[in-house]
């Protein structure tokens, strides 16, 4: 997917592979982890990326990340949080999100009846995810896959921005 030169943000980086592909596409790149660790890490992984690598937490991001971005990503970060967190996650990052720009999320998914649900990571319920569309954002589209290398089912998912996300 091409970014041109879209304002970017990924969600709880890691490592930083997602933020580096996202550079490669072309976009102008802000990834964030809570973990200093962790940022550090990509720091010494990418020592002449111009990706901004930054700590930050996705409950308490900083106030110019508001509707700044034209592309959001966030893998992997909403089933390590316990579900009373998730929905003000899911409102942060809906806010991170300019009018008519893209979030990508990527989850675990379970059915809302899966008993085995042990972790973390926590499965989400697709209706888990209702939030992103209460935050402003319209879903565009839902897949519901088993990941070819480690055969754990994830929900991948396109939101535009339709409407300017409320304040949180």
């Amino acid at each position: 997917m091409p970014l041109d030169d879209l304002s970017c943000l990924v969600v709880a980086c890691g490592l930083g592979d997602d933020a580096e592909y996202c550079s490669g596409a072309g976009g102008q790149v802000t990834a964030f982890d809570l973990s200093e660790t962790a940022i550090a890490s990509c720091r010494r992984r990418f020592p002449h990326s111009p990706v901004a690598y930054v700590v930050g937490n996705v409950l308490a991001p900083p106030a110019e990340w508001r509707r700044r971005f034209a592309f959001v990503f966030e893998a992997n970060t909403l089933q390590t949080l316990p579900a009373e967190l998730r929905p003000d996650a899911i409102a942060q990052i809906a806010s991170f999100c300019v009018r008519g720009g893209t979030v990508v999320v990527v989850c675990r998914g379970r059915e809302p009846d899966d008993v085995n649900v042990e972790g973390p990571p926590w499965p989400l319920e697709r209706s888990e995810l209702d939030p992103f569309t209460q935050a402003g954002l319209t879903q565009v589209s839902f897949a519901d896959v088993v990941d070819d290398e480690d055969g754990v089912r994830r929900f991948v998912v396109q939101y535009t921005a339709v409407l300017i996300a409320p304040s949180t």
